[in-house]
């Protein structure tokens, strides 16, 4: 398994299925998806469990039969985005790890530059993206990411380099904490000059802490 992909929820259904719609089909054999739910109080467990489904799976899916490639967990108490990308990162099995919000979405081509950028076997990766609402569609480029994008989104990290999870104590500043103990200095570093991610910035009780853009 090449890719993890792990995906925190709560509370988004008027966007998890852009999400998920986005990000489906492009799975194949190198990527797993880890889908972990915050104790969601509206729809979204109910349209992941659509997704789950054997009509959506023969939609989408092109693998072989009893193939662990999409895991949902739910958590029984609303724990915080921290506990819910833990969990993800427990069950991971892939080479590298990254990180979509569930609330925003992803470009037809980011599973393919992914894979494509990690035959050079960096120990993490930048990735280019676009904001979109309060941000009004300004793309910003790996090599030049702003300094106050901490968002773990934003990285791709070889999951044998991950010695901290996330500090599920934290209210804020997770991100920025989990990327200062897992990337170091002497790492080498590969850069996604695509954008692939769109974040989506000024949703009300997004699961992102808010950030001074």
């Amino acid at each position: 398994m090449k890719l993890s992909i792990i995906i925190p929820t709560y509370n988004i259904d008027k966007y998890i299925d852009e999400c998920l719609e986005s990000l489906l089909p492009q799975l194949n054999d190198q990527v797993e998806l880890i889908i972990v739910d915050d104790k969601s109080k509206d729809e979204t467990v109910a349209k992941i469990f659509s997704y789950l489904t054997k009509e959506m799976s023969s939609k989408y899916f092109q693998y072989k039969e009893g193939e662990d490639f999409f895991k949902f967990y739910m958590h029984e108490q609303n724990k915080g985005v921290s506990a819910v990308r833990n969990v993800g990162l427990k069950v991971a099995k892939g080479e590298y790890v990254a990180f979509i919000d569930g609330d925003d979405y992803v470009t037809p081509e980011y599973i393919k530059e992914i894979l494509r950028e990690l035959e050079s076997k960096k120990d993490y990766y930048k990735l280019s993206w676009l904001g979109i609402g309060l941000m009004n569609n300004t793309t910003y480029l790996a090599k030049h990411l702003p300094h106050w994008n901490c968002s773990v989104w934003s990285r791709i990290i070889k999951r044998e380099h991950i010695k901290h999870m996330f500090d599920e104590t934290l209210k804020t500043c997770e991100d920025e904490k989990f990327l200062k103990e897992n990337i170091t200095p002497e790492m080498s570093v590969g850069y996604i000059s695509t954008p692939i991610y769109v974040y989506r910035s000024g949703r009300e009780g997004s699961l992102c802490n808010p950030k001074k853009e």
